[in-house]
């Protein structure tokens, strides 16, 4: 029996329509044709339990939980072929580390534990998706590969020779930890993309004064690293067990490589050597150029920068032969120079932001518009970031209408507006305002997305 009201008669009959279309589709071989008109099915029923709440829908509640059961099998068997290609995956890669011939040996039962332990995760994921298969074999594979890499990495463990102290000083000092926010917890770090209410130059992060403590007494272990081992080693004997070539490469002489030092030497030497080219000091002069320019306030950007800085003049300090370091090494210097503290690269960043912020003009306008700017700005009022809206650019000549399959879902509008903040820094917004469609009305617009830059008053 039909739906007594027009409005719901309506959608029931494009219901059976659609009924009749799914009917004809195969599943299989056009699934996204069948989803489609499974889709067109949940709307109309929707539509008519809105419209005549009353109406008995069990009857195509059920047809819709018939053709949904298929897809649902058809999607079911398709992830299980996936996730079981994936888990097979998973144990190639296992026994291919029993092929490698260096191993971490200095903590054996967490080695083992760490090596399975994604995998791991992957089974039991496997298991809470697809309870009613048996992955027995997947679990059976983990234990043996367990028990070949514990006997690999106790023989290896009994071959290794002791890392000699150079080596490890020099990782030490060339391979530093690099910072992030992962480096504290709690509420230390706060990240938000609009900071109206702050700075408007530094919008991005915002950091405790503990955090950026935290942080500078890190970096500052840094150049301790370099005092100790400059202190610890005779540098003068580290630079007479090799030369560098005409074409910029070491040279040791064959009866010094049996010292451990000239091998260790050669072996973090050769490294930075390959790096020394003409892109790394182009890498250097555009670190440099980045600091001079920089708009972005990222702290740890900052702070991971000097420490890269402080790294290469290191590397001079102890090969002081390559002049090719040594060339990298003084650009360094000037970054170093450039940042200065915390409170000179914040202002670095004030300054540039600034300059920007008068290059900066806002879009033209194609039409305007008296009711469309209305509703745009209490769209963007609703944000409530309490700007003053000062001017509205309307971007597009009419809505654009959304659709689902038949239906029309919503409708959009691209503009721009300028709003100043209680600071009274202008920001421009590059936004788009959207309504979506309830039966055969708008809703209340609101703002779906945008971006944002400073812009100075003058240029609005």
């Amino acid at each position: 029996m039909e739906p007594t009201n027009r409005a719901a008669i309506t959608y029931y009959r494009t219901f059976k329509k659609a009924i009749e279309k799914i009917e004809e589709i195969d599943p299989v071989a056009k699934s996204g044709a069948y989803k489609s008109q499974l889709s067109i099915l949940e709307i109309n029923l929707k539509n008519i339990k809105k419209i005549e709440p009353n109406y008995d829908t069990s009857e195509l509640e059920s047809e819709i939980d018939l053709y949904k059961n298929k897809i649902d099998a058809q999607d079911k068997n398709k992830s299980l072929d996936k996730d079981l290609k994936e888990i097979n995956k998973g144990i190639d890669f296992l026994f291919n580390i029993l092929n490698e011939t260096k191993f971490n040996t200095d903590n054996i039962d967490f080695q083992v534990k760490s090596s399975t332990e994604a995998f791991i995760r992957d089974i039991n994921i496997f298991k809470k998706n697809h309870p009613e298969y048996n992955l027995k074999f997947a679990e059976d594979k983990v234990i043996e590969f367990q028990n070949k890499f514990r006997e690999k990495l106790e023989n290896s463990n009994q071959e290794k020779v002791k890392i000699n102290d150079l080596d490890k000083d020099l990782k030490f000092v060339l391979y530093p930890d690099f910072l992030s926010f992962r480096d504290f917890e709690g509420e230390d770090y706060i990240y938000g993309t609009h900071n109206p209410t702050g700075d408007p130059y530094l919008p991005n992060y915002i950091w405790s004064g503990a955090s950026i403590d935290k942080l500078q007494s890190i970096m500052d272990s840094y150049p301790n690293r370099v005092t100790e081992f400059l202190t610890k080693y005779n540098i003068e004997e580290l630079n007479g067990f090799y030369e560098i070539n005409s074409q910029g490469n070491i040279e040791i002489q064959q009866d010094k490589l049996r010292d451990y030092k000239a091998n260790t030497i050669k072996k973090h030497l050769s490294d930075y050597l390959n790096k020394a080219d003409s892109s790394a000091l182009n890498i250097a002069k555009e670190q440099l150029k980045g600091v001079q320019e920089v708009a972005d306030f990222v702290v740890e950007n900052y702070f991971n920068n000097k420490i890269e800085a402080y790294r290469w003049i290191f590397i001079t300090q102890i090969f002081i032969k390559s002049s090719k370091l040594n060339e990298i090494a003084e650009v360094y210097k000037k970054v170093i120079d450039y940042y200065g503290s915390i409170e000179d690269y914040k202002n670095l960043i004030r300054q540039n932001s600034i300059k920007n912020a008068k290059k900066v003009s806002p879009p033209k306008a194609v039409k305007e518009d008296a009711e469309i700017e209305s509703s745009l700005k209490i769209a963007f009022e609703q944000k409530g970031w309490n700007e003053e809206v000062l001017k509205v650019y309307l971007l597009s000549n009419d809505w654009r209408l959304e659709r689902n399959s038949d239906f029309i879902i919503g409708r959009v509008y691209d503009a721009a507006l300028v709003a100043k903040q209680k600071t009274g820094i202008c920001m421009l917004y590059i936004l788009t305002m959207r309504q979506e469609q309830i039966g055969d009305k708008f809703n209340t617009p609101f703002i779906d997305s945008y971006s944002s830059r400073a812009i100075a008053e003058e240029n609005i």
